[in-house]
């Protein structure tokens, strides 16, 4: 189906200024994901549209993984995409479904130039499960992680 899809872009890294905790208490990415204020917003953007705080979007215009801006990124970086609200709000049983992991961003670069750990998986909310929260998340990483490992430790599927 061509549900909507409520989403919600958020961002914690050290080396960043800002805050934008208001937004995220409203929509309960605090304290449902974070329990801290993040340093700055998360540019994204499927096709040529930004996504804000709280946007509305179709799954069909997520269906391609978007653009992350790192640019301003001054140390490694882990990139996450997650649904807290799986498979619903109401019942988050499955939360912090994981759509997109990709660790070891160098600074200021594309995510591409990362080791991905889980493909893209553009959003698809089991029918009348009403609105989700898709999350972006991006964390700096004091070292570079070895993906061997961490590949042994994530469940499959």
């Amino acid at each position: 189906s061509d549900g909507t899809i409520l989403f919600l872009i958020y961002l914690s890294l050290s080396c960043a200024l800002g805050s934008n905790s208001s937004s995220l208490r409203n929509d309960s990415v605090i304290p449902d994901m974070i329990d801290v204020d993040p340093a700055r917003v998360l540019g994204v953007t499927y096709n040529s549209s930004s996504v804000g705080l709280g946007n509305t979007l179709t799954v069909q215009e997520t269906k391609v993984q978007p653009d992350v801006d790192l640019s301003w990124a001054c140390t490694m970086t882990t990139l996450v995409m997650v649904d807290p609200d799986a498979p619903s709000r109401e019942i988050p049983t499955e939360r912090f479904w994981r759509h997109w992991l990709i660790v070891n961003i160098p600074p200021k670069s594309n995510v591409s130039s990362g080791d991905v750990i889980t493909n893209y998986e553009g959003p698809s909310p089991p029918e009348g499960t009403g609105y989700h929260r898709y999350v972006f998340l991006a964390y700096s990483q004091n070292e570079s992680i070895d993906t061997d490992k961490l590949n042994a430790s994530l469940p499959q599927g």
